[in-house]
């Protein structure tokens, strides 16, 4: 509830919008054949867009 209707505590202005990050991994990829530090998430990782060095 707002505070304007007497609601009380840290939420008094209603519901924040949820925000969705990516979980991403910093990892040795071989880019153009040279290996580079990128950051990747694990989505990406796992449906192989993502060539790791072995």
């Amino acid at each position: 509830m707002a505070r304007k209707k007497g609601g009380a505590g840290r939420k008094i202005t209603g519901i924040a919008r949820r925000c969705f990050t990516p979980n991403l991994q910093r990892i040795k990829a071989v880019i153009s054949g040279k290996t580079e530090r990128i950051y990747a998430c694990t989505k990406c990782i796992k449906a192989g867009l993502v060539s790791k060095k072995i």
